[in-house]
């Protein structure tokens, strides 16, 4: 309100100086044009320091705005309580296997990429649940979305040959084309869904969160026993990292 104010007193004087009539002007004394334009000078002062304070003020906001996290987005969570997208694909041993769609196994796949580092920790784990399960009714697979050009850029070989260094034996599917990758909204990695036997993803993993084997164990465990993770609590078993 003060800066509005002066703005205003300063605009008025110096119209009033600039737009008299030279027989007016000539006829103010010397001290009384000073004493206007030493007031004038004064207002534009004052309002170059509002000025100034404003700045700093815009200033301070504008690095605390660029300094607050921006939300991540993970698409791949609207797909809970959904039918997972059918997609057919063979993988690296030459067996062709299928997601999405009735099936007579529960199903775990994993999006990853080779340079991820949870990836490199999650994988295992897996692996070892893969081991466990065994005999069972229940598919495990991991799916490589590893680029095909650009800086991280890995060949076929080289997917495998890291996947065969890290001690996987889960079938492995390559999506250099990304093609299941976007159809299972995958943005993050690693990105995991188990499937029910009724095609619907009942739980969603984004991240690789240190006990990522126990929550699958159990969500597996729970659809084995012919029970469903989305009705029984729906968004809770939504897993972020």
């Amino acid at each position: 309100m003060k800066s509005t104010t002066r703005w205003i007193t300063a605009l008025l004087a110096m119209a009033f100086l600039m737009q008299a009539p030279t027989t007016v002007v000539a006829q103010e004394t010397q001290d009384e044009i000073k004493a206007e334009l030493a007031a004038v000078r004064k207002e534009l002062a004052a309002l170059r320091a509002d000025m100034k304070q404003v700045l700093v003020q815009l200033k301070t906001m504008k690095t605390a705005s660029a300094r607050k996290p921006k939300p991540r987005r993970r698409p791949a969570l609207d797909l809970l309580g959904k039918p997972a997208p059918e997609k057919s694909f063979v993988t690296t041993d030459n067996t062709e296997r299928k997601l999405g769609g009735k099936s007579d196994k529960v199903k775990m796949v994993c999006f990853y990429a080779s340079w991820c580092g949870y990836c490199k920790r999650t994988l295992p784990k897996f692996q070892k649940l893969h081991e466990q399960y065994e005999g069972k009714d229940v598919e495990f697979m991991a799916i490589s979305l590893d680029e095909r050009t650009g800086k991280r850029k890995k060949t076929e070989q080289q997917v495998m040959d890291h996947y065969a260094k890290m001690g996987i034996k889960m079938p492995l599917f390559l999506d250099g084309k990304k093609d299941i990758g976007r159809a299972y909204k995958v943005q993050s990695f690693p990105t995991s869904f188990v499937v029910g036997k009724d095609g619907v993803i009942e739980a969603v993993h984004v991240g690789g969160p240190a006990d990522i084997d126990k929550q699958v164990a159990k969500e597996i465990d729970t659809l084995l026993a012919g029970k469903s993770l989305v009705k029984k609590s729906g968004a809770a078993k939504v897993k972020t990292q």
